[in-house]
């Protein structure tokens, strides 16, 4: 092997690793800045400056596209300020991006459900607990989404499994009580709201001197 080629493998092999070391540190800066952006984002949310904090996750996404984290918590800023129709476009994208996200779900289907879009909502709180069928509050929100739709009976499920497993458990006493007051079932919607109240839920005072006494 003669000393030019050696020579010329030599130069070869060093802008190899020139070109290497040049896009690690281009990715390794652009992965610090997502995280600055990332950090902030939060920082800005928990600061109550929801539109600085919508800018820095949208730098994040223009940053990493599959960043599911950003999606995730620009679609809460935008919940956040009642924007309901914008943020079902980041739910939307973060299903994509994982489709096993059981949260993604939940919370498209609260977005919907103010959106009064029930039936659409009640899909996606479906496929949340299909992922997930421990967290409460997706039964809870189910259950408000079928009282809308005048779904008595199955609403009044919801809310019991809501007080069997879950964290709502005043406000599901409070809605399943006002339900079977409304279904003819005094006596247990009384006993329901007496619960509520003794939880704390105060509308539940309110429901008491209406229906119960």
């Amino acid at each position: 092997m003669s000393h030019l080629n050696l020579k010329s493998k030599a130069m070869k092999t060093s802008r190899i690793v020139s070109s290497i070391l040049l896009l690690f540190f281009v990715i390794t800066g652009f992965s610090q800045t997502s995280k600055e952006y990332y950090d902030r984002g939060i920082a800005n949310y928990n600061n109550q400056d929801f539109k600085g904090a919508i800018a820095d996750f949208t730098n994040v996404i223009q940053i990493n596209p599959n960043d599911a984290a950003a999606f995730h918590w620009r679609r809460i800023v935008k919940c956040t300020l009642n924007e309901y129709s914008e943020s079902i476009v980041d739910f939307n994208m973060a299903i994509e991006i994982d489709p096993k996200d059981f949260a993604a779900y939940y919370l498209r289907g609260i977005a919907k459900n103010n959106l009064k879009d029930y039936n659409r909502a009640i899909l996606d709180f479906n496929n949340s607990i299909k992922l997930d069928s421990t967290n409460s509050e997706v039964y809870f929100e189910r259950g408000h989404a079928k009282y809308y739709l005048r779904n008595y009976i199955e609403a009044i499920d919801d809310y019991t499994i809501t007080i069997e497993i879950g964290t709502k458990i005043a406000p599901s006493y409070y809605g399943r009580g006002l339900l079977r007051i409304l279904l003819s079932q005094k006596e247990s919607g009384c006993l329901d709201l007496s619960k509520a109240a003794e939880l704390g839920y105060q509308k539940a005072n309110e429901a008491i001197k209406q229906y119960c006494q």
